[in-house]
């Protein structure tokens, strides 16, 4: 798991160069599969932390896009 930090949010992939991944903002969470922004929610003031498991959780619903389940 790879967890990429900037000034608006996280990016969580699995691989460096794999085009599905989880970014959490600022103002939503959204996963990305095959280029399209899918499972957007809105977040109210994010917290400052996250936890692996966080990330984990999100790595996993995104593999359930990606398998259309």
């Amino acid at each position: 798991m790879i967890v990429l930090t900037d000034t608006t949010g996280i990016t969580i992939k699995r691989f460096i160069g794999d085009a599905n991944h989880a970014r959490v903002g600022i103002l939503q969470t959204a996963l990305w599969v095959d280029g399209v922004r899918r499972g957007i929610r809105p977040i109210g003031k994010p917290g400052c932390e996250y936890t692996m498991n966080d990330c984990s959780d999100l790595l996993a619903e995104l593999d359930c896009m990606e398998r259309g389940v």
